[in-house]
């Protein structure tokens, strides 16, 4: 990789700090070329049975991710690229609502 492409790489990952933070979301991903992304995710703990961050609101612990796509994220490329589209998109994931419960197996 030269300079330009680190550089290009720790932008998408600031901008994809500030979402994660701003927007208080649990995860965001961008996928940068046919054969990269970048995911920015926030670090989850268990506690009484609930996935929760931990700490205040004055610090995050974010998890940085780079590196190939999986096969869900390869067939959005491959439907971008059949309609014509641009290839690059960022994704978040927010938590679910506080009502919302895992169905219960028999």
């Amino acid at each position: 990789m030269t300079v330009s492409n680190y550089t290009q790489t720790f932008d998408v990952i600031a901008e994809l700090s500030a979402t994660v933070i701003e927007q208080k979301a649990w995860r965001a991903t961008r996928i940068v070329s046919d054969k990269l992304k970048i995911t920015v995710a926030q670090r989850m703990f268990r506690y009484n049975g609930r996935n929760k961050v931990r700490g205040k609101e004055n610090f995050a612990e974010l998890v940085v991710t780079v590196g190939r796509l999986n096969y869900r994220e390869r067939q959005i490329v491959k439907r971008a690229r059949a309609r014509k589209e641009p290839i690059g998109g960022t994704y978040v994931q927010f938590p679910p609502d506080k009502n919302w419960r895992r169905k219960k197996r028999k």
